[in-house]
């Protein structure tokens, strides 16, 4: 083995001990990582559980991915984020820039990955609505940047899920059954409430994940706005919308697609 082999070799075997250094030994014998109960830097950064609405699991990934990347943001300034994205509006956007509704989607002869590419264009161009408590009403948020990988090895995810912080779902952690030499699986955050396995996780063996493609979203936390200079920054929103901009959002698009 030549030099390059060797320092490829050492190099690996240092990965597999960063991805295996954090893992924590479960009840059922499993060793799991997972923002369910991990921190980062001392915040917790996971996006809240809740039901879908149809046919919106895609909808449903991506606004919580984009929470969480936003809570990463502001744990890594030592602050917090109770951003919630709205699901609903993104799902109206999606419906005005394509033409179509949901319901008759699903009859169309359609590209697999249609949803995934609009929305991340509506994310990058448009920003998409959302709540928080540091501000009145809804504003826009933007994603600044997002990774998308055709051809994902269980390793570059789980290590994606270690330091970063799919039916569509997102993933939130990795483990291994039986111990560390186990099978490996991940840990997922799903869009069917509370009811669903274990309080709106689940858990999936890697081999059988039937989409091959995954998503890294990165996004900043918006500043926070006093709440008696008005409803938002003006970066934020666009100039001629109202806090509820949903009726001047749809006319505007209905106006200027480009699909």
């Amino acid at each position: 083995m030549g030099r390059g082999g060797v320092e490829r070799m050492w190099g690996n075997m240092a990965f597999q001990a960063q991805l295996q250094s954090v893992l924590v030994p479960q009840p059922n014998g499993n060793v799991e990582f997972s923002w369910i109960n991990a921190r980062y830097n001392g915040k917790s950064i996971l996006a809240e559980v809740h039901a879908l609405e149809g046919n919106t699991c895609v909808f449903e990934a991506f606004c919580s991915g984009a929470a969480m990347a936003v809570q990463k943001d502001a744990a890594s300034n030592h602050k917090t984020s109770d951003i919630r994205f709205n699901v609903r509006s993104l799902v109206m956007d999606y419906e005005s820039h394509t033409s179509r509704t949901l319901a008759k989607e699903s009859n169309s002869q359609l590209p697999s990955d249609l949803r995934e590419k609009t929305v991340i264009q509506l994310f990058q161009k448009n920003g998409v609505l959302a709540s928080s408590a540091s501000w009145e009403g809804e504003q826009r948020i933007k994603l600044t940047r997002y990774l998308h990988s055709r051809l994902p090895q269980f390793d570059k995810i789980a290590d994606f899920i270690r330091v970063e912080a799919s039916h569509f779902v997102l993933f939130v952690g990795y483990g291994f059954e039986g111990g560390s030499s186990g099978k490996p699986y991940l840990i997922f955050l799903n869009s069917h409430g509370v009811e669903f396995g274990d309080n709106g996780f689940g858990r999936i063996y890697f081999d059988v994940i039937y989409r091959n493609s995954f998503y890294v979203l990165t996004a900043v936390a918006p500043p926070v706005v006093p709440k008696e200079c008005g409803t938002s920054t003006s970066a934020a929103k666009f100039p001629d919308e109202d806090p509820d901009d949903r009726p001047t959002q749809r006319r505007r698009l209905n106006t200027g697609r480009d699909n």
